[in-house]
């Protein structure tokens, strides 16, 4: 493209880069790249609109231990995480996610914002949806952008931050006061930091003894041969060595049934795969066979979180959606 036609079209996005953000607690930040100019565009922030409704969670009547599925009741518990990345307004049913790359790392300061959203100004912005009904817009696909507009001059490293607005700021001020672990939190390990620490994984007869937290299951990384399908019997025995990181990388949930260690010193698995309907086809076990795998190595074995145990599926983990500066939010969207 033309250097004219980009600036006809083209917008910037490297003004502000992900790092560590100074914000005790808060994770990753968004910082200034160079020099931005008070009034200007820091980034521009493309929006998907879509309704509240779709961000619901309802209460898990029964589930299976494996899959992501179940039966649902009609009584909603909660909300899902994606609310804390969108922009809303308590009275309107439309959410608002920005999806421009590192948009979702611009952290809150109520007090001291060196920036704030509105709407773009771009010709690829469709500005008559900001009169439409909420009903009429959540059937729109996308096409509505926001800036990240300078509210000062802002340094190179500076951090970036909005104001999340004053019921957000209550609501997380009040979310920290009244915070209490749920039931179970003090026997909770994430399959993050299980992973870190785990050496040797115990096998089901050593987990009757001194089991895993109830969070945590095994998993293996173990992709089934097409020659497999022909087989018309019910148990088989394989013993070969995997190729853990091979292109079809088919994590599952596995059983471990025998642990040694081989002339190295390394310990070397038995293992029964177990099944996963989310699987591609490829990874997909055949109903016929009993895959008790051997010679597994200690790289192609992990922790992974059971279905709805990991910190975003705490009932009381703080939900809420960002607002956006008075009357940048339309009218015609509340009501």
């Amino acid at each position: 493209r033309t250097p004219d036609w980009l600036a006809d079209n083209g917008m910037c996005l490297d003004n502000i880069r992900v790092g560590k953000s100074t914000i005790l607690q808060a994770g990753r930040g968004a910082f200034a790249t160079r020099f931005i100019p008070r009034s200007s565009r820091i980034a521009p922030l493309p929006v998907l609109q879509f309704s509240r409704k779709h961000l619901t969670i309802h209460e898990i009547i029964e589930h299976s231990e494996f899959e992501n599925e179940g039966y649902y009741s009609d009584d909603v518990i909660g909300q899902q995480l994606l609310l804390n990345y969108c922009f809303g307004n308590k009275n309107s049913s439309v959410l608002l996610l920005p999806y421009g790359p590192t948009s979702n790392f611009i952290n809150h300061n109520r007090d001291e914002p060196n920036a704030e959203i509105r709407w773009s100004d771009s010709h690829l912005h469709n500005s008559d949806w900001l009169s439409l009904s909420p009903e009429e817009l959540v059937g729109k696909s996308f096409g509505m952008i926001m800036d990240l507009v300078a509210l000062r001059d802002i340094l190179p490293g500076e951090e970036v931050f909005i104001d999340y607005g004053k019921e957000w700021d209550e609501a997380w001020t009040s979310h920290v006061q009244n915070w209490a672990s749920p039931d179970g939190a003090t026997n909770y390990i994430s399959s993050a930091v299980m992973n870190e620490r785990s050496r040797e994984i115990l096998t089901q007869t050593e987990q009757e003894i001194d089991p895993y937290p109830n969070n945590l299951r095994t998993a293996c990384y173990y992709t089934p041969k097409l020659e497999h399908e022909d087989y018309d019997y019910e148990l088989t025995i394989i013993e070969e060595p995997l190729h853990s990181w091979n292109s079809e990388r088919c994590l599952r949930p596995c059983d471990i049934l025998d642990r040694y260690q081989n002339d190295k010193g390394e310990y070397i698995y038995t293992a029964e795969m177990l099944n996963y309907q989310q699987l591609s086809n490829a990874c997909q076990l055949s109903e016929r066979i009993e895959y008790i795998i051997s010679h597994i190595p200690r790289q192609s074995i992990t922790f992974i979180d059971r279905p709805y145990t990991t910190d975003q599926h705490v009932p009381n983990a703080f939900r809420h959606e960002m607002g956006l500066p008075d009357g940048v939010f339309p009218s015609s969207w509340i009501r």
